[in-house]
């Protein structure tokens, strides 16, 4: 995932948000979801590689926006995306036994 790797997922990343955001620079909603779905679709393509790597596959690979109101649900709306629904379902209710946590639901963002 190094910019040094001859296959870097960063480059392709960072070269998808480039393209986009040239067609969209005014319209910020639209920006924020193709941004989701360029790096859901960058984890998704490095999580074989990143289980393999770990000899885990029960890892929860998710994308967080630390910048984002509701991100607990952008977090959970993606880790539903990305993993299996076994590994969803014990990421999505890891607060639940938090005050907080119980009203975290599924997140449609788009």
């Amino acid at each position: 995932m190094s910019y040094d790797l001859e296959d870097s997922q960063l480059k392709a990343f960072n070269k998808k948000l480039r393209e986009e955001v040239s067609a969209i620079k005014s319209d910020c909603d639209n920006y924020r979801k193709t941004m989701l779905e360029v790096c859901m679709a960058a984890l998704v393509k490095a999580k074989p590689q990143v289980e393999s790597l770990l000899k885990h596959s029960n890892l929860p690979i998710f994308v967080s926006f630390t910048d984002i109101s509701k991100l607990q649900e952008i977090e959970n709306y993606t880790a539903l995306q990305i993993n299996s629904k076994e590994v969803y379902e014990a990421f999505s209710t890891r607060f639940a036994e938090l005050d907080w946590g119980k009203d975290l639901g599924v997140y449609a963002p788009f």
